[in-house]
């Protein structure tokens, strides 16, 4: 069996309001049963929690797309089959458009966890994940080419109470 996980089945909601029939029809039962888990990849070392400010690029390459990056605090990878990874594909640094969500199986080549980061209330569930050349088909984005900044916002906004609440939790433990 899968180990339960508990929260707020964020990506769940996140898959419900931007994915298309395709992913939902793969994902939304799959997510809410166990068999898959979604990881959210958005923090990057250089910049924190600075969303539009992104080093990890995603080019298109034939019908793929080719993604290069690290990612710092990748939030439920110890469990994850997927990971949504969040990554420039046009504009310049600082823009809000020109960021898309990627769903990038955490067994595709290229796919590097270099190591779990400890923190005070999710002892094991930061990853630090190194992209290099990581394709995945163009029909892997999550929410719009260029829109992934909306989902971003989505799971941050969403996730604050489950944060507030362990972290609270946690503290008075």
């Amino acid at each position: 069996t899968t180990p339960f996980r508990s929260g707020n089945f964020t990506q769940v909601h996140l898959m419900h309001r931007f994915g298309t029939a395709a992913q939902k029809a793969r994902f939304l039962e799959a997510m809410i049963t166990g068999a898959e888990h979604i990881a959210f990849g958005l923090t990057e070392p250089n910049h924190g929690s600075d969303a539009t400010w992104l080093e990890t690029t995603a080019v298109r390459s034939g019908g793929d797309w080719v993604i290069n990056g690290q990612k710092r605090f990748n939030t439920g990878l110890h469990l994850a089959t997927t990971d949504l990874i969040f990554a420039r594909t046009s504009g310049k640094q600082g823009d809000a458009r020109g960021i898309s969500a990627f769903l990038v199986p955490t067994k595709s080549p290229g796919f590097e966890v270099a190591f779990m980061w400890w923190t005070f209330n999710m002892p094991s569930d930061h990853a630090e994940v190194k992209l290099t050349d990581v394709r995945v088909p163009d029909d892997a984005i999550l929410g719009g080419e260029g829109e992934g900044l909306l989902v971003a916002q989505a799971f941050v906004h969403e996730n604050r109470i489950r944060q507030a609440a362990s972290s609270l939790g946690a503290a008075q433990y």
